[in-house]
């Protein structure tokens, strides 16, 4: 925005002054251009005049204050006729006048005063105004039917996510439109929050539903531990509809395959391995029958006789967990999990004996 002060006589001028052509030439007109961009606690503000056609004026002083005719500071522009004023108090009204001066440091009369106010902090969080998606299906993506935010300035990004912890503004995962699809790790009951965030940082308050996901995952998963191979068998309920082999696995290397889930959030199917011999756990992410990547986790040393007996997230953050249970002490443990990212994990009563076994999750 563009604020344009009409030029006015300068009021005075020092009439000892030996060249009196200054101030027949002294008439300022004071320009004031502001921006709109501001950090949290200071603005800025760009002012320009119009250039005073005298050989006397050696230059000019931008003087300001925050309150009208009263001003405190002063800006030496040298020959300039422009200057950038920053660190401008946020809710602030400051109050501008220029003077033109000469080689002996003499200085004219004041311009026209022009003032600008520093909008305050914006600290008006955004709403999400509508936020609608199935109430129920059977694919881990589920569609967005609408997602819709409002601000009293404008809204810069949108999030979906399975937490009800608000995001920061710097998160990853936000867009600049919003999303028209979100994929789900697991089954089951499963909360999405809904959050908008606008461009000073203020994230709004989530909206959420509650989505019953019952995916049938439509394949049995073999592997052959005398060769090493791998297949799936392709069900519709008891009916064989077909089948495809996996890549094969060296039984020799001593990998085992001990679970599977969705660990990096594209809604299929990964494979969990682990190692008896060395310990070393690893994930291969899947596309049907095929392995499109793969990543190490954290290793679990076998002497220590820990084993992998499940998979499921146990703190309802939408990814996967793996579940431990130690064939000696009867120990049992989950570690959290963000893909292959082991995050924290968390003991479980104990079951010393071990004629029980974990048979399902």
């Amino acid at each position: 925005m563009t604020i344009a002060i009409a030029s006015s006589k300068i009021s005075r001028f020092w009439s000892s002054h030996p060249n009196n052509n200054l101030a027949t030439l002294l008439s300022l007109s004071l320009l004031l251009i502001f921006s709109l961009a501001f950090n949290a606690h200071a603005g800025q503000a760009t002012l320009a005049w119009d250039q005073v056609s005298d050989a006397a004026v050696a230059g000019y002083k931008l003087h300001y204050g925050t309150q009208s005719r009263q001003y405190s500071s002063a800006v030496d522009a040298g020959n300039s006729t422009s200057h950038v004023m920053s660190n401008l108090q946020a809710g602030t009204t400051y109050y501008f006048v220029v003077t033109a001066y000469d080689a002996t440091g003499i200085e004219s009369g004041y311009s026209n005063e022009v003032s600008y106010a520093v909008p305050a902090p914006d600290a008006t969080l955004p709403v999400v105004t509508s936020f609608i998606v199935p109430s129920a299906a059977t694919s881990l993506t589920v569609s967005v039917t609408a997602f819709t935010a409002s601000d009293n300035v404008g809204v810069t990004g949108y999030l979906l996510s399975q937490t009800s912890s608000k995001p920061a503004p710097s998160d990853t995962g936000w867009t600049a439109s919003p999303p028209t699809s979100y994929t789900f790790s697991i089954s089951g009951n499963r909360t999405l929050y809904a959050w908008a965030k606008d461009a000073a940082g203020n994230v709004s308050d989530p909206v959420s539903t509650t989505i019953a996901l019952t995916v049938k995952t439509g394949d049995i998963l073999w592997r052959n531990i005398s060769t090493g191979k791998n297949a799936l068998w392709y069900v519709d309920g008891a009916n064989l509809t077909g089948g495809a082999y996996l890549s094969s696995e060296d039984p020799t290397d001593n990998w085992i395959i001990v679970g599977r889930a969705d660990f990096n959030g594209d809604g299929k199917l990964d494979i969990l391995w682990r190692n008896t011999a060395t310990g070393k756990n690893a994930l291969w992410y899947m596309n049907g029958a095929n392995v499109t990547g793969g990543a190490y986790l954290p290793s679990e040393d076998p002497t220590d006789n820990w084993t992998i007996v499940g998979t499921g997230d146990f703190n309802g953050d939408g990814k996967p967990d793996i579940l431990w249970r130690n064939t000696t002490t009867g120990a049992n443990r989950i570690w959290f999990m963000n893909g292959a990212s082991l995050l924290s994990s968390a003991s479980l009563p104990a079951e010393p004996d071990q004629n029980w076994k974990i048979a399902g999750r």
